[in-house]
């Protein structure tokens, strides 16, 4: 159960990043691109496609400027912090060092609802040890949100490295006058959504944490057995990117090398 390499992303003396593909992802019968405008060849591809879409890996505003100052460089220095912070962004890509592949086991840092509360409350979403070498800044996007792992017995940890989340939790926007209880009407925006049919990810408000859980579109879980890791019905759960029902693909992540 190990990450796929689809490609590198490296950055010249310039500061321009170029994006190509691995020769063993275009190999694959069932390779596909990183996004329409980035098409599966073997050039070096650079320029603005490249630019915008590792940009929008990254969060926005208060959040991005907290990072780029813990680390020493430009809040505009996208590959410096996706060498940082790229071990788990959205949908099931990862980006890692050279030579690094996701881990095997996937490490987790346990905290309760109160605490993920508080560091709402006192950091607007910014991991407390952000500065300890292996937490992760808040998700792609301009509003606040933290990315989380909840376990089926609802047992919250915050995700170290590159271990994937399994849930979203954004809170209310309070600090803005404007835009009161933002959480509890995302909650109830969507649950109307689902209950007319339409498919969008599950979600719930909090009250405890006063903010809407959102449940990752891209992550499923599957129990397997220890034993013989058939599909099973009984514990334990593995937590699968990019949707898999396998349960041999459960930490299967492509992965892209920062040159």
């Amino acid at each position: 159960m190990t990450g796929e390499l689809i490609g590198h992303l490296r950055e010249d003396d310039g500061g321009v990043m170029a994006f190509g593909y691995s020769r063993l992802w275009l190999a694959r019968t069932d390779a596909i691109p990183l996004a329409p405008n980035l098409p599966l060849d073997e050039q070096w591809h650079a320029g603005e496609f490249v630019a915008a879409y590792f940009d929008n890996l990254l969060p926005e505003g208060g959040v991005r400027d907290f990072a780029a100052r813990a680390l020493h460089v430009s809040p505009g220095n996208v590959f410096a912090l996706l060498e940082r912070f790229g071990g788990d962004t959205a949908g099931a890509l990862a980006l890692l060092p050279q030579g690094q592949l996701p881990s095997p086991k996937p490490r987790y840092l346990p905290m309760t609802h109160e605490a993920v509360h508080k560091c709402f409350a006192s950091s607007r979403g910014i991991p407390i040890n952000l500065a300890g070498g292996e937490a992760r800044i808040a998700l792609a996007g301009a509003q606040d949100k933290m990315a989380v792992f909840i376990a089926p017995t609802g047992a919250m940890a915050i995700p170290l490295g590159d271990a994937p989340s399994s849930h979203i939790v954004k809170p209310s926007m309070d600090h803005r006058a404007h835009l009161p209880q933002t959480a509890i009407n995302e909650a109830l925006v969507m649950g109307l959504a689902a209950a007319i049919g339409l498919d969008v990810a599950p979600v719930r408000y909090a009250p405890e944490l006063d903010a809407a859980v959102i449940a990752r579109y891209d992550r499923q879980w599957v129990a397997i057995c220890n034993a013989c890791t058939r599909t099973t019905c009984a514990k334990p759960w593995v937590l699968s990117l990019g949707g898999s029902t396998n349960p041999r693909e459960g930490r299967r992540c492509p992965c892209v090398a920062l040159q």
